[in-house]
C-alpha cells in the first residue's frame, strides 16, 4: 500500500476536524481502516506499506515533533498487523543527495525544518522491526542485484543515470525498469 508522496493515504498533515482529523489517532485513522480492509482480503503477511515521514511533496510537511509523535503512533499501529514489510523512504530529508536532480533537498517552509542531515531511521527504524525478524535491507537502482554481487565478489554496478529515472516518458517501456546491468548466475555482468 502506498501511503506516501502525498497521495490520499498520506494525508497525515490535514486540518480537518471530524473523526479523521484533528488527533494523531484520528489522522492515522484512514490509512490504517483502508491497510485493514487490504489485510481482511490477502492476509496481512501478504501486505506491505511504504510510507515517508519526512515528504516535502506537495503539502505534506508537517512540525518535526508532530511528525515524530505521528509516525510513532501509525507505525506501531502497523507493526500490530503484522505486515510483510514497511517500506520507509527517506524523501525530503538531507541525505546527502545535493548532486541528486530528483531527491535534492528543497528548504522547508519556517517551522517545519528537519534537524541537519536528520535520518528518519534515528526515530523510526527500530520501531520497524519484529522481535526474532533479520532486518531486512532494501535496495534500489544500481543494487539490484546487490546480494548476488557480493556473495561473488563483483564489483557494485556503477549508473550514471541521475535521480530521476523510472520518471519517464521514455521511447522504450523497458528503459529505466528493465535495463539495469545485472550480474549473471555464471559470473558474467549481463548488460540490460
Amino acid at each position: 500500500m502506498h501511503a506516501s508522496r502525498a497521495y490520499l493515504l498520506s494525508r497525515h498533515s490535514n486540518t480537518r476536524s471530524d473523526k479523521y482529523g484533528g488527533s494523531v489517532q484520528n489522522r492515522c485513522r484512514f490509512p490504517l481502516e483502508v491497510l485493514d480492509a487490504i489485510i481482511e482480503v490477502w492476509g496481512s503477511r501478504a501486505v506491505g506499506i511504504k510510507i515517508c515521514p519526512t515528504d516535502d511533496y506537495n503539502d505534506t510537511m508537517i512540525l518535526y515533533e508532530e511528525m515524530k509523535e505521528t509516525y510513532a503512533y501509525f507505525i506501531k499501529e502497523l507493526m500490530c498487523r503484522n505486515l510483510a514489510f514497511i517500506n520507509l523512504s527517506r524523501r525530503g530529508c538531507d541525505v546527502g543527495r545535493e548532486t541528486d536532480d530528483y531527491f535534492r533537498s528543497r528548504p522547508r517552509p519556517q517551522g517545519k525544518e528537519l534537524p541537519p542531515k536528520y535520518e528518519p531511521l534515528t526515530n523510526f527504524g527500530a520501531l520497524i522491526k519484529y522481535p526474532g525478524s533479520r532486518t531486512m535491507l532494501m535496495m534500489n537502482h544500481e543494487y539490484t542485484d546487490l546480494i548476488s554481487r557480493i556473495k561473488k565478489g563483483v564489483p557494485l554496478a556503477s549508473i550514471t543515470r541521475g535521480g530521476k529515472v523510472n520518471y519517464g516518458p521514455s521511447q522504450d517501456p523497458n528503459e529505466n525498469y528493465n535495463d539495469w546491468p545485472t550480474f549473471g548466475r555464471e559470473g558474467e555482468v549481463i548488460a540490460g
